[in-house]
């Protein structure tokens, strides 16, 4: 910050001399990326040398941008002679509405500190929450950035954790694949769980934290309601793994 306060200490002249001003704001914009890049270099050698969590790593990386822009900002605001203290001071009733406005950024705020803290999710982990599935990238002060199956990058505010329930699939090792089945009368139903049971076989993607199974939920009038169950390692594969194993029951199924 030193270099900060000899910008500041300089005399020049403020008042006639624009270009001078222009030439210091941009010295600041410069400093304050340069401070920017240098501060995200030590992070990430520290971190790499501790490894340190993922979500602390953006975390910590989303405050340090936020202490240089306000930093930087101060300083420009000083070049023109703006005490911004003064300025909190004089909002008044204003001051009042501007933090009835800012309810929700500090609200956001508080949320993700909470996330944070309490390690509901981290970076990498899957989660769902208000229809939006997918694995979180970022994790910042202010929103939450997930990535869905379909690459879809989509944005969260974090107060809506704290207000909406949220799953993380991540949590549980492994996560069951489960499949609905309307099997009709015709077919043999010990039959159909030794078909099924060999298709599962096939892939490489069945855990053994439980033996797969073929539970009959229900008679129908269109046929024996049945569901399929299988375990995954993958929580993010999960609708992947469930199409495939429809695909292969839907061509037994036709065979008969």
């Amino acid at each position: 910050m030193n270099i900060f306060n000899f910008i500041k200490n300089i005399k020049w002249n403020l008042i006639d001399d624009y270009a001078i001003i222009l030439i210091k704001i941009i010295l600041i914009i410069i400093l304050s990326s340069l401070a920017y890049k240098l501060c995200l270099y030590i992070i990430n050698r520290l971190c790499a040398k501790w490894d340190i969590d993922l979500t602390l790593i953006s975390v910590l990386k989303e405050i340090v941008k936020y202490i240089i822009i306000l930093t930087s900002i101060s300083f420009i605001l000083a070049l023109f002679g703006i005490n911004l203290n003064a300025i909190f001071v004089s909002l008044g009733v204003a001051g009042v509405a501007l933090g009835f406005a800012s309810k929700d950024i500090v609200s956001n705020l508080i949320s993700g500190l909470f996330i944070l803290f309490d390690k509901s999710f981290k970076v990498g982990d899957s989660i769902e929450i208000d229809n939006y599935k997918g694995k979180v990238e970022k994790l910042g002060l202010r929103t939450t950035q997930i990535i869905t199956m379909d690459n879809s990058h989509v944005i969260i505010p974090n107060s809506s954790f704290s207000k909406t329930a949220y799953i993380n699939h991540t949590f549980t090792r492994d996560r069951c694949v489960s499949l609905d089945v309307i099997l009709p009368y015709i077919y043999d139903l010990k039959q159909f769980e030794k078909d099924v049971l060999d298709i599962i076989s096939t892939f490489d993607w069945v855990s053994d934290y439980e033996a797969p199974e073929i539970v009959l939920k229900e008679l129908t009038s269109a046929g024996m309601h049945c569901i399929i169950l299988i375990w995954t390692s993958n929580p993010w594969q999960v609708d992947k793994y469930r199409s495939a194993l429809a695909k292969k029951v839907q061509k037994l199924l036709y065979k008969t």
